[in-house]
């Protein structure tokens, strides 16, 4: 709530009344300050003379509201705390910033934290977690990192959602909660709004105050899904977009009062959002009562049950939507009218008009002064005769994908976990914890599965779950590990190329050329192996040796003006046959690279290649224009209209059949001879799955980061 100048001015004692009034919530919380900063990019010289001017703060005049806030007791930072990830040294020069600070730091990553170099396992350094909590003056504050390792989109992993239920539980309905987050709640880094959902349903029963975030690079207040998204400008600047400074955020007498101070000026002037604390949440309570939770529908029709209570103005419309994309809060596409019998709200849907597969369910009610309320339910229809086999969930986020071996599914999971399940039910015959993210492949070869963590480690596991040996690089390693001629392949986000003896894990030989950071699987092909670096280079090594055959600068690297880092050929694995290469980058090029490292041919708009199963093509993911089949000098063979996007997952052939997974998880299957579309599948309710699929003996396995790991017939 903000007032004009002139009516406080004019009646402040009126206006000192009403807030201390209206903000029962006073009771019981004392006064303090604290700093909001964010989207620091170490190592922008900028941002050194503004984390300066917030260690050297004292009281600092709220010229906005007419107040002197007091000296901080602590600083959040929502996220962007580097450009391009931790690595040369980012994370401490970063770290040097607030080095000896007078108050507690309480730091959390954002999208520039984690595509080239992934700084969750820093987070986990300072906090055991990459989540974290603390009370202060009778407000509880929660940091939750949206971050995904390797990709700048955004999610809460599974781990965190468990680790915020329960911590939630400590805290009482009437106690303020304040949320530090990178990303709005409404922002389309999510990819659907039951991503924002599925955290946000867990904090609607809590006095959520508000949410503290940055990206936008902006001081100023949204108020999405009925919640105050709090932004806090950025540290680093740049001008003209915002000029570099941060947030004070100061509390008293039960009123939450935000104000920017730009570098260099004596005091805040720009005021962000002033309002009264409230007692506890406004919230309504709603409750779905059918379909349930993860409720699995055969029947073409399913009737949709809901009631809402506690709402402070009476509800005067419902409607629900399935799978809504949109996150327009005023757009009504897609909404169907809800009836209410007897107090239920209640519709019938059609579900035989959908995809097989995972949905969500959103209800929304609205009150008497328009305000909107919802909530959402996971469910699936499997109309016979069904494709599904079994779905799993695992406790952390998938990913990477899953590798078949035997009658074992292996995968791994953001909760540092690699689970082992039984092929034929799903069900979970064991699991391996690591120090770090596991976010690789499997690689199966006998007895033995290896994996990397973010920790660090690469691991050698017997298939029964016992620790062979593990190997150190010097950075988390999300490259997934290949097997040639005796040994274990990678990279690592130390920027080096690793070679291990795959019986005692010693090191063969190292290629440490690479300037920047290693995720990509690696490609063997007639002795050499193939490999992309986020420091802009392709490179090919001799398997045996490690010896250099050559490197190429990707194309969207050597032709983009600035920044080039951006766009390395680094997030998707080359494939190569018959001495060419074939590799795609950031900016969406294709080369085809020769066997003497010169570039062949290249072509636009193209995320992700895969190769098929005879080696003689390539298949190629087109964000909006489809999936594509091309021989090995580049012509066309075939194209078809798919649902592929900006994801670097690559299409997999098996069996004469070709597999596309969206970003949302819907999976798509082609004829590999023509394109010929075969049929379609959703793994996942609109959350997003970023690798590709993984298919064995009639199965398609697909592992996504609600934590889900789905298996279906392929035929």
């Amino acid at each position: 709530m903000q007032f004009p100048r002139g009516f406080r001015s004019a009646i402040p004692a009126f206006f000192l009344l009403f807030l201390a009034v209206a903000s029962l919530a006073a009771q019981g919380i004392s006064d303090f300050t604290f700093i909001h900063a964010s989207d620091v990019h170490a190592p922008e010289d900028v941002s050194v003379r503004v984390t300066g001017e917030i260690r050297d703060l004292g009281e600092i005049e709220m010229t906005p509201y007419g107040i002197k806030a007091k000296a901080p007791s602590f600083v959040v930072v929502s996220g962007d705390l580097t450009e391009f990830g931790g690595g040369d040294g980012a994370w401490d020069t970063y770290m040097s910033y607030w080095k000896d600070f007078p108050e507690p730091v309480y730091h959390q990553l954002g999208n520039h934290d984690a595509p080239q170099f992934v700084n969750r396992p820093f987070l986990r350094e300072l906090y055991g977690a990459c989540s974290w909590s603390f009370d202060k003056s009778g407000c509880h504050f929660i940091g939750l990192d949206d971050t995904i390792p390797h990709d700048p989109r955004a999610c809460v992993t599974q781990e965190q959602l468990a680790w915020l239920k329960a911590d939630l539980k400590k805290v009482k309905p009437t106690t303020p909660v304040f949320v530090v987050i990178h990303h709005p709640v409404n922002d389309a880094y999510f990819g659907s709004p039951y991503a924002s959902s599925t955290f946000l349903d867990l904090l609607r029963p809590y006095n959520l105050v508000g949410v503290l975030m940055g990206h936008g690079h902006s001081a100023n207040v949204q108020r999405h899904f009925g919640v105050d998204n709090i932004q806090g400008g950025a540290v680093s600047g740049p001008l003209p977009k915002c000029v570099a400074g941060f947030s004070v955020v100061d509390i008293r007498g039960g009123v939450l009062r935000v104000a920017y101070k730009a570098m260099g000026e004596p005091t805040t002037s720009k005021g962000v959002i002033e309002k009264p604390i409230p007692e506890r949440s406004t919230y309504p309570r709603i409750e779905i009562l059918s379909p349930r939770e993860n409720g699995t529908f055969k029947e073409g029709r399913l009737t949709i049950k809901a009631r809402v209570s506690e709402s402070e103005k009476p509800i005067v419309r419902a409607t629900w939507s399935v799978d809504r994309e949109s996150f327009d809060e005023k757009g009504e596409q897609g909404e169907n009218p809800l009836e209410c019998k007897d107090g239920i709200w209640q519709a019938e849907a059609k579900c035989a008009e959908w995809v097989s597969g995972a949905h969500y369910i959103r209800v929304t009610f609205v009150d008497q002064k328009g305000t909107k309320f919802t909530k959402c339910v996971r469910l699936g229809t499997e109309p016979p005769p069904s494709r599904l086999i079994w779905r799993a969930f695992l406790g952390g986020s998938c990913r990477g994908s899953a590798t078949v071996s035997g009658n074992t599914v292996y995968v791994g999971a953001t909760d540092t976990k690699l689970y082992a399940l039984d092929k034929a039910t799903g069900k979970t015959r064991w699991s391996y914890p690591t120090g770090g993210d596991v976010c690789t492949k499997p690689l199966v070869v006998g007895d033995t599965v290896y994996f990397g963590s973010g920790d660090g480690k690469l691991y050698a596991v017997t298939t029964s779950g016992k620790l062979k040996w593990t190997f150190p690089a010097k950075a988390g390693i999300y490259s997934s590990p290949v097997f040639a001629d005796g040994l274990v392949l990678f990279g690592s986000d130390d920027s080096n190329f690793y070679a291990v003896d795959a019986k005692s894990g010693k090191q063969a030989w190292v290629y440490e050329e690479p300037q920047y950071s290693i995720e990509v699987t690696p490609f063997v092909d007639a002795g050499v192996v193939y490999f992309g670096a986020w420091d802009m280079y392709v490179y090919a090594l001799d398997v045996k040796t490690g010896a250099l055959k050559w490197k190429f600068q990707g194309t969207g690297s050597a032709t983009e003006a600035g920044a080039k880092r951006y766009y390395s050929p680094a997030d998707c694995g080359p494939v190569a046959s018959s001495g060419k290469v074939f590799v795609a980058d950031r900016d969406s090029y294709l080369s085809i690279i020769d066997s003497a490292g010169t570039v062949a041919k290249s072509d636009r708009n193209c995320i992700a290649v895969g190769i098929s199963e005879d080696r003689k093509a390539v298949y190629e993911r087109k964000p909006g224009s489809g999936l594509e089949k091309i021989d090995l000098d580049g012509n066309q063979i075939w194209k078809a209209d798919a649902e592929v996007d900006s994801v670097p997952a690559a299409p997999v052939e098996k069996d004469g059949v070709v597999y596309a997974v969206s970003r949302l998880g819907l999976v798509q299957a082609f004829k590999a001879s023509d394109g010929a579309p075969l049929w379609e599948y959703r793994a996942t309710p609109l959350l997003y799955v970023l690798s590709e699929v993984e298919v064995s003996d009639g199965a398609v396995y697909i592992s996504g980061m609600d934590g889900s790991l789905t298996a279906i017939k392929a035929q």
